[in-house]
């Protein structure tokens, strides 16, 4: 038996599940789950705006990225002719005379509303494409909601979003690009460098749906024939942020392992401090070097004293992705040469950790030494980090070794 549903039925239900006057809200759809529409996509539009009112902002995703993007095929896109592959219901919304849509080549956005130029400003200059200075961000910073028209969490990009929040390292493709794109006034452009989703890497975005119910961040109900969805923003970012924390492949389908890191290239944030302001980056001296020197970034010479320890600062703070850790230790040649070494070798950076990193650098030597700004002191790898749990037992499984130890082998 068909089912039909007006434009005032989808108003009443979008109303009855929590979307009120003044909300903004991204909504990804699936029309034919509504069942059939009167009036069609234009009718599930009219509707959306009507349930948020005058004062409120509706937006959709217009996305235009494809997997084959990348270095070697730099995206090029129209704001005025790219089709979205994301359903008939962006596709219409986007065509609207007063729908303003973001110039991102890959995953821009159309907005209708009193936030909409705010929402879908200088998104092809972010250099990511659901950062916080993208729509997908500024939607959190508004206190908005995500709204789940007939389909799940994996057609969520406010996900990608988390992603680049967490710093994930399977979410950017290691090398920037430089992209086109085409205003509505015709004119084409270049992108600053920017770096594109990297599709390898599967997801499985229902997995946090339990946390969000449970939390307080969704609710969930029904329009026409579609279940339905309304997220709010901020709560659904915290939890996954959360949940990231304690399990970096919360994300990922379960059971699944994202490509290794070993060997691969990706950026990680970093940020100069004040005091290392005119210091060059960390930076491997050699092609097959491990690890990246860091530098003194202290005003003034700072003499270390034979069996005395000093903290030193090395002007940057770094946000590494989940699932890895900086590891900072000595630099072999001043311990060979001075007896100079790190303290605690190695250090630990979290990928939590968002302070500045400094150095406890002892000398062990039998001269006193003098630190300079700009030495090279130490150096930092990152590596990644296992996380496991426990499985309490009575007996533990047995192994030729059993529970010899502290030179069982002999000397």
């Amino acid at each position: 038996m068909r089912v039909t549903v007006t434009k005032d039925d989808i108003t009443r239900a979008l109303r009855h599940i929590g979307v009120a006057s003044g909300d903004v809200l991204l909504v990804h759809s699936s029309l034919s789950a509504l069942g059939y529409v009167e009036g069609g996509a234009n009718a599930v539009i009219d509707a959306l705006l009507e349930a948020v009112g005058t004062n409120g902002t509706v937006m959709v995703p217009t996305i235009t990225g494809r997997p084959e993007h990348g270095p070697d095929c730099p995206p090029e896109f129209d704001v005025r002719h790219s089709a979205s592959w994301t359903g008939i219901v962006p596709e219409t919304f986007r065509r609207r005379p007063d729908a303003l849509r973001s110039l991102h080549p890959t995953h821009s956005v159309a907005a209708i509303g009193p936030k909409a130029a705010f929402l879908v400003a200088n998104h092809e200059r972010s250099s990511t494409p659901c950062g916080r200075d993208t729509p997908y961000g500024r939607l959190v910073s508004l206190g908005g909601k995500v709204l789940l028209l007939g389909v799940d969490h994996n057609r969520s990009t406010l996900f990608h979003h988390v992603e680049e929040e967490a710093s994930l390292a399977y979410h950017l493709q290691v090398q920037p690009v430089v992209a086109r794109v085409t205003g509505v006034d015709g004119v084409q452009e270049e992108t600053p460098p920017i770096y594109l989703h990297d599709w390898s890497t599967p997801r499985d975005f229902n997995r946090l749906e339990p946390a969000l119910i449970n939390g307080g961040a969704e609710l969930v109900g029904t329009v026409g024939k579609a279940p339905t969805r309304l997220i709010d923003a901020a709560r659904m970012v915290e939890i996954a942020l959360a949940a990231l924390a304690k399990d970096p492949s919360a994300l990922l389908p379960a059971g699944y392992t994202p490509r290794a890191a070993v060997g691969d290239e990706f950026a990680v944030p970093i940020k100069r401090l004040e005091e290392g302001r005119d210091l060059p980056l960390p930076a491997y001296a050699t092609a097959g070097s491990s690890g990246m020197d860091l530098r003194a970034a202290i005003r003034e010479p700072m003499v270390i004293m034979p069996g005395r320890f000093a903290l030193v600062p090395v002007g940057i703070s770094i946000a590494l992705p989940a699932g890895y850790e900086g590891q900072i230790r000595p630099r072999s040649g001043l311990a060979a040469k001075a007896g100079v070494t790190t303290l605690n070798s190695p250090g630990t950076v979290d990928s939590d950790y968002r302070g500045p990193i400094q150095v406890v650098l002892a000398n062990h030597g039998s001269e006193p030494f003098t630190v300079n700004r700009g030495d090279r002191i130490a150096q930092l790898v990152i590596a990644p980090v296992a996380r496991i749990r426990w499985e309490e037992r009575e007996d533990l499984p047995d192994t030729e070794r059993g529970e010899g130890g502290f030179g069982h082998t002999g000397v």
